[in-house]
Parts: structure tokens; sequence; C-alpha cells
């Protein structure tokens, strides 16, 4: 049995840093896949169209799972994090434009959805394989525990996040704190961390 060791957050600041990094963007990236079916649903009024946007995030995870492992393997990690960061952070932004449009576009939701899933599939390999430099080899089974009890705080509160948003303004919101996190996140990891530049894994 693994012990959630929680000191490691105290006395390791590159990992805290990555933690506290991924439970802000993890909350923000559920919230916006909340948001994206229930604006589809609204614009459209067809389950089978909420269906189909369940398939953009299937697929490009089939297609593009092999080439993250790939591209960690051969490219700096840090840079593969950083610039799969910018790219979410502007498919974010693209919801937020479109669901302020008189007249918000159903496709766009496809395609950022898609995206989403893709780049999310190149980027996860090199930011795994980067835990093992911000922690001691005898600390990796404590640190995967807390990422893990990150995993669980993304899935339980985003969601819940992302409603509460929604009820309180418009999916609008729920976009414009999911594009926040990662820019806290960003931040927080140039401004803090001195090995590793990243956020949550979703």
């Amino acid at each position: 049995m693994v012990r959630l060791n929680v000191t490691l957050l105290r006395r390791n600041r590159d990992f805290r840093n990555l933690w506290l990094s991924g439970v802000i963007t993890g909350l923000g990236s559920f919230a916006t896949y909340v948001s994206m079916p229930y604006q589809l649903a609204r614009l459209t009024g067809s389950y089978v169209a909420v269906g189909v946007l369940g398939l953009t995030e299937v697929l490009p995870i089939l297609a593009f799972g092999l080439w993250g492992g790939v591209i960690a393997d051969r490219t700096d990690r840090r840079t593969v994090v950083a610039r799969a960061e910018a790219s979410l952070l502007l498919l974010t932004l693209a919801l937020f434009v479109n669901s302020r449009l008189s007249h918000p576009r159903a496709w766009i939701i496809y395609v950022v959805s898609t995206l989403f899933a893709a780049v999310d599939s190149i980027q996860r390999p090199s930011l795994d394989a980067m835990l093992p430099r911000v922690v001691a080899a005898d600390e990796l089974a404590s640190a995967s525990a807390l990422r893990t009890l990150r995993g669980n705080i993304a899935h339980v509160a985003g969601p819940a996040l992302g409603g509460l948003l929604i009820a309180a303004g418009s999916v609008s919101t729920a976009y414009g704190f999911d594009a926040l996190s990662f820019v806290i996140s960003i931040w927080r990891s140039e401004e803090h961390t001195s090995e590793l530049q990243s956020h949550h894994d979703l």
C-alpha cells in the first residue's frame, strides 16, 4: 500500500508547482469538457450531435497517442509541454470567442474538441516523463499517489465547478475560467519552477 506523503508538497518546490498547476488547469479543463456538450445541445437540440462530439475526442487519441511517446523521446520535453500549453490556451480562447458570437458555430466546437484531444495525446507522454526529473527515486511512489489525488480532484470538482459557472453566468464564463487557469498555471511555472514548465493531466 502506497502511503500518501503530503510532505513532498511542502519541501519540493518544483513538484509543488507542478501539482498545483495541474489542479488549477484540471479544474478549468473539466469545466470546459462539461460546457462543450451543454452548448452543443443548446445549439442543435440533438442528442446525436452531442454523441458525435464524443467521437471527436476518442479518434485523435487513437491517431496521436503513439506519436506522443516518440516525440517525448526525440524532443526536449519542456518544449513539447510549453507549446502544447500555448496551443490549449488558444483553443480555449477560440471556444470563448465563439460562445460570444450572436450565432455560435457548432462546427467550431467539433474542431476544437478534436484538436484538444490531439494536443493532449501528444503532450501527455512528455508531461508524465518529467516527473522523475523533479523528485528523487525514493519519492516516486508518493509523487504518483499525489498525482492520482490531483486527477481525482479535477474529475470530481471540475464538472461540478463547470455546472456552477454555467448556472451563474454562461458557457462563456466557464471557457473564460479555463483560459484564465492556463494563464495562471503558465505564470506559476515560469515564475517559480527551476526545472519544469507545465499544467494538469485531465
